[in-house]
C-alpha cells in the first residue's frame, strides 16, 4: 500500500494516481542483446530495474522482461546500408514506439492500429552503439572517421580536413594510404598477391627499389618499348644487324626475332 493512502488529501491522491500512469509510460531504455541478431531482429534485455510494490507496501526491484523481436536499425538510404555484426552482450538503446508497430512491421507501408496499447516494451526498436562508461571505445579519433574494431587492431580512417585515408590491418602490420599530397601508398609485412585475369596496364615510370623475378621467362614485344626512345630504336638496329651477321638471317624479320630472343636472355641474365 502507498503510505499516501493512509490520509485523506485529494492533492496528493491525484499526484499518486499521475505518476502511477507516468511509470506505465515507456519512451527509451538502455538494453543488452541477448542472442545473436540476424541483422533484422533482436532480443533484448532492459538494464534497468523497476519498483514493484508489494502487498504488504515494501518496495522491490525487479527486472523487465526480455523485448522479442525488436527491429535493429541500421544506418542506411538510397539503396545503400552500412551493417554491422550484433552480438550477444552487445550495448545499444530501445526506443520505443508511442503506438503498436506489429502490422507495419509485418507488412511494411501505412498499416492500421491493431490495438490500444501505447509505449508498450514490445515496440521497441533497438539502436545499436550506445555504450555505458565500462565499455567506452578507447582513443577514439578527434580528427578523422574512422570504421574500426573496437579494440582498434583494425580500421579504416579518414581526415576529415584533407580527406587523407588509411586503411590499417594488424596494429598497422599492413596499411593502405591514400594522401592529396603524398599519393598512394602500401606497406605489407607479408606478400603482396595480385591476380588480374585480364592483364595489367601502368602508365608512367615504375622505379624498384630490389630486383625483379618471373615465373616465366622475361620477354619485350618491342626493343623500343623496353629500352625507350632514340636510344633504343639505335639498340633495336644494331641487335637486329648483329643477329644477323652471327646467325646468317636472310631476312630483317628473322634480325628481329633474333634480337628479341637475344634481349630477353640478357634481361634474365642481368635480373635473376
Amino acid at each position: 500500500m502507498d503510505l499516501r493512502e493512509r490520509w485523506n488529501d485529494p492533492d496528493e491522491d491525484l499526484k499518486a494516481a499521475l505518476e502511477g500512469m507516468q511509470a506505465k509510460i515507456h519512451t527509451s531504455i538502455p538494453v543488452r542483446v541477448v542472442k545473436d541478431s540476424d541483422g533484422h531482429t533482436v532480443g533484448l534485455q532492459p538494464l534497468i530495474k523497476f519498483v514493484q510494490r508489494m502487498p504488504d507496501g515494501s518496495q522491490k526491484l525487479m527486472d523487465y522482461p526480455v523485448i522479442s523481436d525488436a527491429p535493429v536499425q541500421f544506418s542506411g538510404g538510397g539503396g545503400v546500408t552500412m551493417t554491422h555484426p550484433i552480438k550477444e552482450g552487445d550495448e545499444g538503446m530501445a526506443i520505443i514506439s508511442s503506438r503498436s508497430i506489429d502490422t507495419w512491421h509485418q507488412q511494411g507501408g501505412m498499416q492500421p492500429q491493431i490495438d490500444a496499447r501505447m509505449h508498450d516494451l514490445s515496440d521497441a526498436v533497438y539502436l545499436p552503439g550506445i555504450r555505458s562508461t565500462p565499455r567506452k571505445i578507447k582513443d577514439v579519433s578527434t580528427s578523422a572517421i574512422e570504421t574500426r574494431s573496437d579494440d582498434g587492431k583494425h580500421k579504416i580512417s579518414m581526415d576529415a580536413k584533407t580527406g587523407a585515408t588509411t586503411i590499417s590491418i594488424d596494429e598497422g602490420k599492413h596499411t593502405f594510404g591514400i594522401d592529396p599530397k603524398a599519393g598512394i601508398s602500401m606497406d605489407t609485412a607479408m606478400k603482396l598477391a595480385v591476380n588480374a585475369k585480364s592483364g595489367m596496364d601502368f602508365k608512367g615510370a615504375a622505379h624498384f627499389a630490389d630486383k625483379l623475378t618471373s615465373s616465366k621467362s622475361i620477354g619485350a614485344p618491342s626493343l623500343q618499348g623496353v629500352v625507350g626512345g632514340f636510344t633504343g630504336a639505335a639498340l633495336a638496329v644494331a641487335l637486329m644487324i648483329g643477329a644477323m651477321a652471327l646467325t646468317g638471317a636472310q631476312s630483317p624479320q628473322e634480325g628481329i626475332q633474333t634480337a628479341r630472343y637475344a634481349l630477353a636472355a640478357w634481361v634474365g641474365h642481368a635480373y635473376p
